[in-house]
């Protein structure tokens, strides 16, 4: 793969119905370089929080772990974030609407509406909030990535890919047209484009394509059944998949790990961390030489996930548990 990839900037995604997606840093080191994290996390205090619903998404950046969760009795959706240090939380959002994804930069957290496809930001430690997307936004997720934020729409014939500044002061421009199938999943890694069109919940696989009108698409992996989660980093792609498969492709091969579940996918200094909701289980996968660990178990409706230098942070209906990595 590292042959095929391109030195210009590079866009990752994956067409699915109601599923979630990922970001890997495009800066991000190859998988056997550790250098230090900048700023350093500090190391919790606590391994719980209780919150208000359910989580329905989850991120971190280096003094907060932030989420959005739904209580249906109300209906109550809360976006809030705790400092990692001592657990300490503030609100920066209640109303009763869905939202489904939620993004952290050092300064500020990001987060969509289903009902109004927008997008708005409040600093993490609390704030005025800040319409980023108000036009053709997504009524799902979308991804940040340095300072520009991407998104998926449905255009009719085919799966609009747009982006706009995080700061919000620019309009949503539309990036390509990416062709037929349901669109949802996006990673992003500068450019470069992966999608998974969608029949009836059924697949023909990962494709590559780059961000630009009319580009050629490129065929990398088999299909699956309903893919719930798209992560990548600049060596590799990961899928998880309803049938209980788990996939990625390292140097152009894919793999496919079966009888592992489903659920989300978080990478961390080359390594991914897949949570595993149908037998409560956080998983590692090292791509380069084919090896899954388990890390951790028993964790009841394990599925939302983010990890950095602090730890793993995976949702539990309504707590967020966090492990060591």
């Amino acid at each position: 793969m590292n042959a095929q990839r391109t030195s210009l900037n590079a866009l990752v995604f994956l067409v699915a119905t109601g599923c979630g997606g990922s970001v890997a840093d495009p800066s991000a080191p190859p998988q056997n370089v550790q250098p230090p994290s900048t700023p350093t996390s500090p190391t919790p205090s606590w391994d719980q929080l209780d919150v208000e619903g359910d989580v329905q998404a989850l991120a971190t950046n280096p003094s907060r772990v932030c989420w959005s969760s739904f209580a249906p009795k109300g209906p109550t959706s809360v976006v809030a974030c705790a400092r990692k240090i001592d657990g300490r939380r503030v609100e920066l959002q209640r109303d009763s609407f869905v939202h489904p994804a939620v993004a952290a930069s050092v300064e500020n957290v990001y987060w969509s509406t289903d009902i109004t496809a927008t997008i708005e930001r409040s600093p993490v430690a609390g704030g005025a909030v800040t319409p980023v997307v108000t036009t053709a936004g997504p009524h799902s997720r979308f991804v940040l990535v340095k300072d520009s934020v991407y998104w998926l729409v449905d255009g009719g014939a085919g799966s609009l890919l747009f982006s706009a500044s995080a700061s919000g002061k620019a309009p949503p421009a539309k990036v390509a047209n990416l062709g037929p199938g349901d669109a949802d999943l996006l990673s992003v890694v500068d450019y470069t484009v992966y999608d998974y069109p969608l029949v009836f919940s059924f697949g023909a696989g990962v494709q590559r394509t780059h961000a630009n009108e009319g580009a050629p698409k490129e065929m990398l992996s088999g299909g699956c059944f309903y893919p719930t989660d798209l992560a990548a980093d600049a060596e590799h792609v990961y899928l998880s998949c309803q049938d209980d498969t788990l996939h990625w492709i390292a140097g152009g091969a894919e793999h496919v790990e079966r009888d592992v579940g489903y659920g989300k996918i978080a990478i961390h200094r080359g390594l991914a961390y897949v949570t595993d909701t149908r037998h409560g289980v956080v998983r590692r996968v090292r791509a380069n030489d084919g090896k899954v660990d388990v890390l951790h178990t028993g964790i009841d409706r394990a599925y939302h996930i983010a990890v950095d230098d602090s730890g793993i942070y995976v949702s539990s209906g309504s707590v967020i548990r966090r492990f060591p990595l």
